[in-house]
């Protein structure tokens, strides 16, 4: 069983929960669902990968998943601000947090980001891009 669905939509559930990064976004979309219609600033949960993390003879999986943030706001201040909304809410306090999912236990946290200007359109655009690592494991009724 692979768990990446159900990881997006835990780490979906957990960002549409914070109310201060959803009044600061258009919306949150899937890497192959971006609406042409989309206005800027967004975000999109895009890139995975995936490798075996079998614990205690347990099955699990070691993941990454990119979270790209688009904004076309001059400067880097909003782009900033949403990415800090964004590690709060995956990271929080104590280097991780808990996904909740039906067949899975896990947890999310920061891996790595960097922020730049993106000029492949005639909109100047500023794109940060932050990975996430999730660790699960399969759950198995006994």
């Amino acid at each position: 069983m692979i768990a990446e669905s159900e990881v997006q939509e835990a780490v979906y559930a957990l960002l549409t929960a914070n109310l201060t990064l959803m009044a600061a976004v258009t919306g949150i979309y899937d890497l192959n669902n971006i609406p042409s219609t989309a206005t800027f600033p967004y975000i999109v949960l895009g890139e995975t990968t995936m490798a075996p993390f079998n614990v205690f003879g347990g099955p699990g999986q070691d993941m990454t998943l990119a979270i790209h943030t688009w904004s076309k706001y001059s400067g880097k201040q909003q782009l900033a601000m949403i990415r800090g909304e964004l590690y709060d809410t995956l990271n929080g306090p104590d280097n991780g947090v808990d996904l909740s999912m039906p067949h899975y236990s896990g947890t999310i946290s920061f891996d790595a980001g960097n922020a730049m200007s993106d000029d492949s359109t005639s909109i100047k655009l500023m794109h940060g891009t932050d990975r996430y690592r999730i660790r699960v494991r399969e759950m198995i009724n006994v």
